[in-house]
């Protein structure tokens, strides 16, 4: 197996994890501590609007979508990572 199939092979968010767990440790753990604000912030801003948006959260459905979002935020995650690792 060519290195560029190696590259492309997975989801983003396997892709995601291999980056970051081979990034330099400071920009592995700033990436870390930046998705844990946004997080933070943003379960902080839903238990404002709607306190029971947890148990609607697990009884999604559209599971499709969600697992699409995650791999588009794995995505700019993995960009943040390599354009600070040049």
């Amino acid at each position: 197996m060519d290195l560029t199939h190696e590259i492309f092979e997975g989801t983003p968010e396997e892709r995601w994890l291999e980056i970051l767990f081979h990034a330099n440790r400071t920009l592995a753990q700033n990436e870390l501590l930046f998705l844990l604000e946004r997080l933070s912030l943003l379960e902080h801003s839903l238990d404002s609007l709607d306190p029971s948006w947890e148990e609607r959260l697990k009884a999604q459905e559209n599971l499709s979508e969600v697992k699409k979002k995650m791999g588009s935020l794995a995505i700019e995650s993995m960009g943040r990572i390599l354009s600070q690792n040049e």
